[in-house]
Order: C-alpha cells, then structure tokens, then sequence
C-alpha cells in the first residue's frame, strides 16, 4: 500500500475513537439524559383510527409502579391519544417529556378498566427499558 493509503486509514481510525470518546464523555455528563415518565410507547393502529399503547417500562421509573406493557393511553393532560391520523398520535406522544419534578396525567385503559394516574417526571437515561 502507497503512503496515502495509510493516511486514509489513520484518518478513520481516528475519527472513530475520538467519536467514541466525545460519546462516552457527554454520556457520562448526562447529554443524553431526559425528562420522562418511564415509559416506550408505540402508535398502533385500532378500531377507527390509531392509539398510543406502552410498549416498555424503564425500570425503577415513577411509571413502573403503576403502568404495564401493554397498557393503552387514552388521554394525556386532558388531550385525547386517538386519532385517525398515525402522525398525531406520534407527535403528541412526545409531549410527555417535560420539566424535571413536573406531573403528567394520564388515562389508562387496562382490561377494559380506564384509571387516571399523575406521574411524575424524572431526568433518566434509556439505558434498560422492560418490554411486554
């Protein structure tokens, strides 16, 4: 191999760890941390139109001790998670990240029972997430 060849690979060696390192160290200051209750959701499609269901539980999270995969959101602050467009479903379940401390509200359909729950939002990283 020619001269340039190797620095061509030196070069990408070195993006690669630097990368990784900038990674690691913004990791470890939290960058990556975020406001949330503790749950994954997933939009799917139901009679007439799509819904938000959880999918996932960070363990642990305020949301763990009274949520379940599996669990449908139905309304989120008084905002309805149901739409006949997949989108807005989509765009509304991210609101439920917010101020560290700060509450949301949330209707839960579980076994044909809807339960209102206040759950509080914490900084966390997404590290390990319970799936159904």
């Amino acid at each position: 191999m020619n001269e340039t060849v190797w620095y061509a690979i030196w070069i990408v060696v070195a993006v690669v760890v630097l990368t990784d390192c900038i990674f690691r160290v913004l990791y470890q200051k939290g960058y990556f941390d975020r406001n949330v209750v503790g749950i994954r959701g997933k939009v799917r499609q139901v009679e007439g139109g799509y819904g938000l269901f959880i999918e996932g539980i960070i363990p642990n999270s305020p949301a763990a001790k009274v949520l379940q995969a599996g669990d449908r959101v139905l309304v989120m602050d008084g905002s309805s998670l149901f739409s006949s467009c997949e989108k807005e479903v989509r765009e509304s379940y991210h609101r439920i990240q917010g101020p560290e401390g700060s509450m949301v509200t949330l209707r839960i359909a579980r076994d044909r029972i809807e339960k209102e729950y206040q759950i509080a939002r914490v900084k966390t990283r997404y590290d390990k997430v319970l799936s159904t």
